[in-house]
């Protein structure tokens, strides 16, 4: 930066020397004719002029060298924060809104630092240097020039806040627009299943047109102000040349005076013109610099205790005291009391909103409780290191996220170190390896974005597999096995039985089969535990377990149980 202002300055000088030159040559023109030293300035010119672009050149490659560096540390630090937050952040921001942050904004930024931050210093370097000049030149021309500059600025500055308000609109109007293509590219087989082209066709039309109709609107601003300045710039140059005229012809000026003035108008036009352009380019990047800096400066609400230790050794008893959680609208859990010993299993039944997912997301501290305390071998959660509880914690979802990328890297996610053979051990404990070998590159098959190429079955195998490697104490399988069908569920529930051996393991399922040989049941509705005991136990009471077991097995729709009991979700 601090070469990029060294070459402004002499890029600046250099400019300046061409209209002395051209006024010294007028002048010789005019009184002398001497070829030589006609020949002598002609060269003159010629050298400065080369030397200008030169040292333009070097300006330019050093303000898009700083530039560049500055928006690859903006973009990583943006990668940084979200990696940092909790999940109550991704909550708050849809995915569309993020991208467009870390994408469109961070240019903003970058191209205010490109042309915004070295502009500055040139309009005022420029500025100074050509009033001296132009002082020291005609007194009289120097401050009839120089009136209309006040003017023009403050016009231009007067613009700001619109310009400002209209680039935060359009900011905010391109971020729903990414976030309506992201969806739209996501979810490109339910649109199209569900007929919904036309409507999202004119959901993104809508939002596509405010953005251009906003964006041509600061274009008329600029455009119309840029306009206004040329027009009253070259009026004052025909202000200069009658006014200037008349004093070349009483001999107050000489004629090479003259044009070397009226060249300085032309170089004077430059940094109010920079204005202009400044006024544009600064209120986008100030209203993209906002909307990055909510993001930077955002704190997670789940983080580290500056005081905090690793877990250490975990055994893996997991206590509930006393816990209630909230998401901000109301209480999602109320009073929760449980205790599970090391080893032991306890499966989570409840209706769709009942809590059942909330509660084993607090276990890895996805979210802290509102109130109350979640223990992991007598520990406090809050208490010991964040990365040290999701190290002991396992868990397999019922929406699995597969990577771009190999089967192989897919299953090693999070363990880049492990061995070949450990990774064919975890596939073939989570009964993958068959189907693994069954495809065209083996471990080293591509599975295609989210992974496509994969059945829902073989996506959840290939979460136990990555559960297996990382060998965690704690396991919690939401709902693991809700979409599949038979032989599949099988398949899995061998994986999940060799899986959960010497594991304290959370399950949440809506079908009884996979619960039945837990050491305890909880039924919750409505945050609460309202049953808690063995399947023998429960099956026995009329209460919300045996209502549930009866719909299943004593001949009703299967289809009212798992409304009854829900298929999970991710505020449950």
């Amino acid at each position: 930066m601090s070469l990029a202002y060294l070459t402004a300055a002499a890029a600046t000088l250099l400019k300046l020397a061409i209209p002395m030159l051209l006024g010294a040559t007028v002048d010789q023109i005019l009184s002398s004719g001497d070829q030589g030293r006609l020949f002598f300035f002609a060269g003159s010119i010629l050298l400065v002029s080369v030397l200008g672009g030169a040292v333009t050149y070097g300006q330019t490659f050093l303000t898009e060298a700083v530039s560049q560096r500055a928006a690859f540390d903006l973009r990583n630090d943006i990668f940084k924060t979200l990696h940092r937050m909790s999940f109550d952040f991704y909550d708050r921001y849809q995915t569309g809104n993020l991208m467009s942050r870390a994408t469109g904004d961070v240019d903003a930024v970058r191209d205010f630092t490109s042309r915004g931050v070295l502009t500055v210093t040139t309009i005022i370097f420029t500025f100074g240097t050509v009033s001296y000049f132009m002082l020291a030149t005609d007194l009289r021309l120097g401050l009839i020039t120089l009136s209309v500059v006040p003017l023009v600025t403050g016009f231009a500055i007067a613009m700001r806040r619109r310009m400002t308000d209209l680039w935060v609109k359009v900011h905010a109007e391109t971020a729903d627009m990414t976030t309506i293509l992201q969806e739209n590219i996501a979810g490109a087989q339910a649109v199209k299943a569900m007929g919904g082209q036309k409507y999202e066709l004119n959901r993104f039309d809508g939002v596509a047109e405010s953005v251009a109709d906003d964006t041509y609107t600061t274009s008329s601003i600029s455009i119309s102000r840029r306009s206004l300045i040329m027009f009253v710039f070259t009026a004052l140059t025909g202000v200069i040349l009658l006014t200037g005229g008349t004093e070349a012809a009483t001999g107050g000026i000489t004629p090479g005076e003259l044009t070397t003035f009226v060249l300085y108008i032309g170089l004077l036009l430059s940094p109010v013109m920079g204005v202009s352009g400044l006024v544009k380019t600064f209120t986008r990047a100030y209203a993209a610099g906002a909307r990055l800096y909510e993001i930077l400066d955002a704190e997670p609400q789940v983080k580290d205790n500056r005081l905090a230790n690793p877990l250490g050794d975990v055994r893996g008893a997991v206590t509930f005291e006393n816990v209630s959680f909230s998401y901000g609208d109301g209480p999602v859990l109320q009073n929760i009391d449980l205790t599970l010993d090391p080893g032991k299993t306890v499966a989570i039944l409840g209706s769709t909103g009942s809590g059942k997912s909330s509660l084993v997301h607090l276990v890895p501290r996805f979210y802290d409780p509102t109130e109350g305390r979640v223990l992991i071998d007598g520990q406090d959660l809050r208490e010991v290191r964040l990365s040290s509880v999701r190290e002991n914690v396992g868990i397999v979802l019922q929406d699995v996220f597969v990577f771009s990328g190999t089967i192989s890297e897919n299953i090693s996610y999070g363990h880049p170190s492990a061995s070949f053979e450990d990774i064919e051990h975890a596939a073939k404990i989570a009964h993958l390896h068959d189907d693994i070998m069954e495809s065209h590159l083996d471990y080293d098959t591509i599975v295609g974005e989210r992974g496509v190429t994969l059945s829902g079955g073989q996506r959840q195998r290939l979460a136990i597999a990555r559960t297996v490697l990382m060998d965690p104490p704690i396991l919690i399988l939401d709902d693991s096995t809700s979409s599949v069908d038979t032989m599949t569920e099988e398949k899995i529930q061998q994986a999940l039985a060799d899986l959960m051996k010497n594991r304290t393991t959370f399950v949440i399922a809506h079908r009884l089969s996979t619960i039945r040989d837990a050491d305890s049941v909880i039924v919750l509705d409505q945050g609460r535990i309202v049953e808690h005991g063995t399947h023998d136990d429960l099956s026995t009471q009329n209460g919300h377990y045996r209502r549930i077991y009866d719909l299943q097995f004593g001949g009703h729709l299967v289809e009212e149980a798992s409304m009854l009991v829900g298929t999970g979700g991710s505020h449950q």
